[in-house]
């Protein structure tokens, strides 16, 4: 059994912080099977280049069947619509701007984050607005739809008072 260890500079560890898979995800199965494709054993390791060769091609196989094996995404159980990719963008620009402007306290950076912030809350509302237009529109009085999304709309959530003991102070326990 061959065991590699992997010298790591700095830049290569902070370019891949970002996009570092999240290993409590991956299947270890799949993982195991992308990685037993993609690793060639047969090769002779004679010189130093060869052996750096070796190493740099297990270390992207590994990348790979990580990548391969690892979802993109988590699964949500929530039936809202994803936000298309462009206020996705604005959004994570904003978020870099105002961590930016909390390490460095500029003024024109706080400026920049404030247009940003009103121009993304204006963009969703927007589209939150057209999904809705849609909805409405897509509604038809022939079939269950249009009373369904009635009853959805119409509903009032039930609230629940809190807890209280005898002397009139909130409990903690049930």
């Amino acid at each position: 059994m061959l065991y590699w260890t992997f010298a790591w500079s700095e830049s290569n560890v902070q370019s891949h912080l970002a996009d570092r898979p999240d290993f409590g995800r991956t299947e270890c199965a799949s993982f195991q099977a992308q990685l037993e494709e993609l690793i060639s054993f047969d090769s002779e390791l004679h010189n130093e280049m060869a052996i750096d060769t070796c190493v740099e091609n297990f270390s992207g196989a590994v990348l790979k069947a990580l990548a391969a094996s690892t979802p993109k995404c988590r699964l949500r159980d929530d039936p809202r619509p994803p936000i298309p990719s462009g206020i996705q963008d604005e959004i994570s620009l904003k978020n870099r701007l105002r961590r930016q402007w909390q390490i460095t306290r500029d003024p024109d950076l706080k400026a920049e984050f404030n247009r940003l912030q009103r121009s993304v809350t204006r963009q969703l509302n927007e589209w939150r607005k057209d999904k809705w237009r849609a909805t409405l529109e897509s509604l038809d009085p022939e079939d269950p739809s249009l009373w369904r999304m009635r009853k959805r709309v119409m509903r009032f959530a039930t609230s629940f008072p809190p807890l209280v003991t005898p002397r009139g102070n909130r409990s903690l326990r049930v």
